[in-house]
């Protein structure tokens, strides 16, 4: 692997029969190689960053993002063409590639359809896609912890993306809850903004 980050920007998760996304470091460093210990019957994704978003660097509002829930790596945020907003496996397909346009401090997740995420401060707490404008479509980013970010909307900051019932199968409906409500690691309220390049293939994470 070329340019290897230093370890501290490097996470390493592993699923097995007995480990469910545990966080782990089962790699060592030898300059440009990463060396990595795979026990038998697991999968270890790893996640640095490669020419991407970065600790501390700016959002690129003329990029496209795959949006990646932490829980599962292999899904997406993706909006149907009906409006419904679930994380589905990742397709690249046009309802999972979101520009994030700037406004003020605040962000619109545009998807290649036109549709923009929009929370509705009334009724339901799932969020839905339109492609008509409406006051509920700001969103923070902050970053929580690298590379890992909370999307959370203009008027109710203290909330965040969510999935639901804190599922993390293709299907699962993308919510708004209280960032901090029922965990002190609310991970089911984190993601990822994965850069695509050109070529339409994610620049921020690897699986090995």
């Amino acid at each position: 692997v070329k340019d290897i980050p230093t370890s501290s920007k490097i996470r390493a998760y592993r699923t097995s029969p007995s480990e469910d996304l545990k966080a782990v470091k089962p790699y060592t460093l030898n300059g440009s190689t990463m060396l990595i210990k795979l026990p038998a019957q697991s999968i270890t994704t790893i996640v640095m960053p490669v020419g991407g978003v970065s600790a501390g660097s700016q959002i690129v509002s003329d990029c496209e993002y795959v949006i990646v829930p932490r829980l599962n790596l292999s899904t997406a945020l993706t909006a149907a063409e009906d409006g419904r907003v679930t994380i589905e496996n990742v397709t690249n397909g046009d309802g999972q590639r979101w520009k994030l346009i700037a406004k003020d401090d605040t962000y619109y997740l545009e998807n290649a359809r036109g549709q923009r995420l929009t929370f509705r401060l009334s009724g339901s707490s799932n969020l839905v896609a339109q492609t008509t404008a409406s006051n509920e479509q700001q969103f923070y980013i902050d970053p929580i912890d690298f590379p890992y970010y909370k999307i959370s909307p203009l008027r109710k900051r203290s909330y965040a993306f969510d999935l639901s019932g804190a599922n993390s199968v293709a299907g699962t409906s993308v919510c708004i809850y209280q960032y901090t409500a029922d965990t002190d690691t609310p991970t089911h309220r984190q993601w990822m903004l994965c850069p695509l390049t050109s070529q339409g293939t994610e620049t921020g994470i690897e699986q090995i």
